[in-house]
């Protein structure tokens, strides 16, 4: 009996979801990602960025000036990236992303004609 291509294509996506969630670099990700949740503060400052970041859309859309939001949110952004655990992830993050669009360009090139 042939396999379809749509019971195939799962399958195979599958075998690289589980290759990359079992590789180092994703349960690395995981490691800091867990840390950081218990740092005593970055998560406080994430929160903060993320309500700063509202309020200066919902201001910004009535034309109102965010000069003191924006640099409030600069400010914040700077100390977490002072953060070596911080620093750590976003590294880590980064690798990741490396590796999606690498599996993300390596199909695209297979299909070029």
């Amino acid at each position: 009996m042939e396999k379809s291509f749509s019971q195939e294509i799962p399958k195979k996506v599958q075998e690289i979801v589980d290759f990359i969630k079992s590789s180092e670099e994703y349960q690395k990700y995981l490691y800091l990602e867990n840390k950081m949740k218990s740092h005593p503060i970055i998560p406080k400052t994430i929160e903060e960025i993320k309500k700063l970041q509202k309020e200066a859309v919902q201001k910004e859309s009535q034309e109102l000036d965010i000069t003191s939001i924006e640099q409030r949110l600069s400010s914040l952004e700077k100390e977490l990236k002072d953060i070596p655990l911080y620093q750590d992830f976003l590294y880590q993050q980064e690798n990741l992303d490396h590796l999606f669009t690498y599996i993300k360009d390596t199909i695209e090139q297979l299909f070029q004609f």
